[in-house]
């Protein structure tokens, strides 16, 4: 008669047990979860400050850190594709028209314009769209095609400025090319060719009195580049020669001084057309120009006691006085640097560290595949081009 009294028992034990393996699978549960979280916020349980995190609090789930992808849409490396960015939009350019697409790759609006090789520039509140290889050029303000021209030759290059000049290279029979340059509305400024140098690029400069025309020379045992002021009517007024080296880039300062760079020097010259400082380095990958009166370049340097030193990459900022500051350094090669608003992107080929003036680290972004450009849509957000998609990624 003692089998009820015995059955109560087990019930009993049977219960707690339940009880206490519940409440262990809860606390497995809620350990895994802060795991996942704590890798997600790049933190390792070895360094984890406990007093730090709840001093700090945790961060709402709604709340963005830098470097996360907002959104990405896919493109095929078949396709000829020009990309870029204008008033706050990414544009992409291919054989189905130009498309203009917001933060979360929604598209706006489009344009049917029609190219093999779209090459996308913007400037202010214009963009320019030209067909490298091809003869067509469009320039857009707002959503409308202000002016469009079909040209005798091909195109070799082609830019804008803030205030719709449009300076264009092309090919030109019997000569090594040409530059033509066009206002706002389309009206023909002036044509200059050039018979013994090639055409690099062309740029209507900001005060839109000047054009600098980049040409190279190679007939000689040694290379060299020449950077030509040409005025409004296509008339040299000063040149400046770099020896040796070929400058691939130059960027304006906000007081119209102009910072070039080649393979191994960074040169700065004034409206005068004078060269103010000149910086060599071991290599030089990419130049920008900050906001205001800085150049901001990509440069290897080595350790010249070292025969086993690769050297290292720093980020140097210079000013109109030739002043150099060291404000971030990395181990990878760059591809190049893109500014807006204070924040530099410094493109590694791999990743892209988002910095600010100072040198602090905004956001990283590491896609896992290869990263061919860097364009902002504003400092917060930056488009970042991919061997097969383009990510928008939140900076701030």
């Amino acid at each position: 008669m003692e089998l009820p009294e015995k059955t109560d028992v087990h019930r009993n034990d049977s219960s707690k047990y339940a009880v206490v393996v519940s409440l262990l699978l809860i606390i497995l549960i809620l350990c895994i979860a802060f795991l996942v979280y704590l890798k997600n916020q790049g933190l390792s349980i070895k360094e984890l400050n406990i007093n730090e995190l709840f001093s700090k609090g945790i961060p709402a789930a709604e709340e963005r850190a830098g470097g996360e992808v907002i959104s990405e849409f896919k493109y095929t490396r078949e396709e000829s594709v020009g990309f870029g960015v204008y008033d706050g939009l990414f544009v992409r350019c291919g054989s189905d028209g130009i498309r203009f697409l917001d933060e979360e790759s929604v598209e706006q609006w489009s344009k049917p314009l029609l190219m093999n090789k779209p090459m996308v520039k913007s400037s202010g509140s214009y963009l320019l769209v030209a067909d490298s290889g091809g003869k067509d050029i469009y320039l857009i303000k707002g959503r409308s095609v202000r002016w469009n021209e079909k040209l005798e030759n091909a195109i070799i290059n082609a830019d804008v400025n803030k205030k719709g000049f449009v300076s264009v290279v092309t090919e030109k029979e019997g000569y090594k090319g040409e530059v033509i340059v066009y206002d706002s509305y389309g009206n023909w400024m002036f044509t200059t060719v050039r018979a013994e140098d090639f055409i690099l690029s062309a740029r209507v400069l900001a005060s839109s009195q000047r054009t600098l025309i980049t040409t190279v020379n190679t007939s000689g045992d040694a290379v060299k580049t020449n950077l030509e002021f040409v005025d409004m009517h296509g008339e040299t007024q000063a040149t400046v020669t770099a020896e040796d080296e070929i400058v691939s880039s130059a960027v304006e300062l906000g007081n119209g001084w102009v910072v070039a760079a080649g393979s191994k020097s960074v040169l700065c010259i004034n409206s005068k057309g004078e060269t103010v400082w000149k910086h060599s380095f071991d290599r030089i990958y990419s130049i920008t120009s900050l906001s205001g009166n800085k150049a901001v370049a990509a440069v290897r340097v080595k350790d010249k006691s070292s025969l086993l030193d690769s050297g290292k990459t720093y980020i140097k900022m210079i000013d109109t006085k030739g002043k150099v500051s060291d404000i971030y350094s990395l181990e990878s090669d760059v591809v190049n640097l893109r500014e807006h608003g204070g924040i530099i992107a410094v493109n590694t080929g791999e990743e892209v560290h988002f910095i600010n003036s100072d040198g602090e680290v905004k956001a990283e972004y590491e896609p896992g595949m290869t990263v061919e450009d860097v364009f902002f849509m504003d400092k917060n957000k930056a488009s970042v081009v991919l061997s097969n998609s383009v990510a928008v990624v939140d900076i701030d």
